[in-house]
């Protein structure tokens, strides 16, 4: 996942919290402004990607954790970049880092995840509103004609 400090014009890029057993699955930053620092994994989506596709494909690249989007947790922008937290549902796997944007990969205990000092304060921010949050869940909305595939509706009421 690019640091959270690290900003390209027009950036388009998505995060997962992936749960299992109580614990959040984190990534340990090989680069930039948060190099050394745990955070949620993440990145860029490619060109023509759908954000939770893109959301699933970067966590297991970076953690070869299965996981798949269900539902939006929050949205944060900038004024020439968007990122885009999913809540995952933890499908399969073992947490392995990828070696390259990050040196750890690993599930952190709820608990005390939040008492670290070496965790970013977004990634805080998000674990913390985990228990108060009201995700926004993918609607079963079908477009014209009952096309899905150009773009996905999230709401609360979904």
């Amino acid at each position: 996942m690019l640091g959270e400090n690290h900003l390209n014009s027009s950036e388009r890029t998505v995060g997962g919290i992936v749960i299992r057993d109580n614990k959040v699955l984190l990534v340990r930053q090989n680069y930039g402004a948060d190099r050394g620092k745990l955070l949620i994994p993440g990145g860029h989506l490619k060109q023509g990607e759908m954000p939770e596709a893109a959301a699933a494909r970067e966590i297991f690249e970076e953690t070869g954790i299965v996981a798949e989007a269900e539902s939006i947790l929050c949205v944060r922008f900038f004024p020439d970049a968007w990122f885009v937290a999913f809540n995952m549902r933890y499908i399969s796997g073992e947490p392995v880092s990828d070696g390259y944007e990050n040196s750890e990969a690993a599930f952190f205990d709820l608990e005390t995840v939040l008492k670290r000092t070496d965790l970013t304060l977004f990634s805080w921010r998000m674990i913390d509103s985990l228990g108060s949050a009201r995700p926004m869940r993918m609607s079963d909305y079908h477009g014209p004609r009952g096309n899905t595939e150009t773009y996905h509706v999230y709401g609360m009421g979904a």
